[in-house]
């Protein structure tokens, strides 16, 4: 298979176009090639439903990425600020169960099931939003103060 070498901007606007824990790079550029996009993110498509792509899941299917966010917040609050990886991914998975759906549950096509692989990418996007700490020990989630912030304001308003 060959290799491609992708500029810094090229990659920033395949990450732009990705859906997360979804596409690759290949599905990215295989949409794009398909819808003519030419423009950003927000390109307009064909009116109607959007058809899911090969291995991914259709629009309202699956509980949104914003859901896991404020269980993220609010578990680590609870933890005294940081917690274990895969305890605080355990635990917003109960705090989720309710509103998990099956393919929520399902496996991936890489075995890993659906709701786990969210959770730990939307650490991925509180981090880069400066809620979670970039610098803490592999396997510890931390909240920064502004982490500490927005969840003492989820707490308050009973999420």
């Amino acid at each position: 298979m060959p290799r491609v070498n992708l500029d810094d901007d090229v990659f920033a606007a395949i990450q732009q176009r990705a859906e997360p824990l979804v596409d690759d790079v290949n599905s990215v550029l295989r949409r794009v090639l398909a819808n003519g996009d030419s423009g950003g993110a927000s390109a307009p498509r064909a009116p109607g439903p959007a058809a899911p792509m090969p291995g991914r899941a259709a629009p309202g299917s699956i509980l949104s990425e914003r859901e896991y966010e404020v269980p993220i917040l609010l578990e680590l609050m609870e933890r005294g600020g940081s917690g274990h990886a895969t305890e605080v991914t355990d635990a917003v998975g109960e705090r989720l169960a309710d509103r998990l759906t099956d393919l929520d549950k399902g496996n991936l096509d890489s075995g890993e099931v659906r709701w786990r692989n969210r959770t730990q990418f939307t650490r991925l996007t509180l981090r880069k939003r400066g809620l979670l700490k970039g610098n803490s020990p592999r396997g510890i989630w931390e909240l920064t103060d502004e982490g500490w912030k927005v969840a003492r304001a989820a707490q308050k308003e009973g999420a």
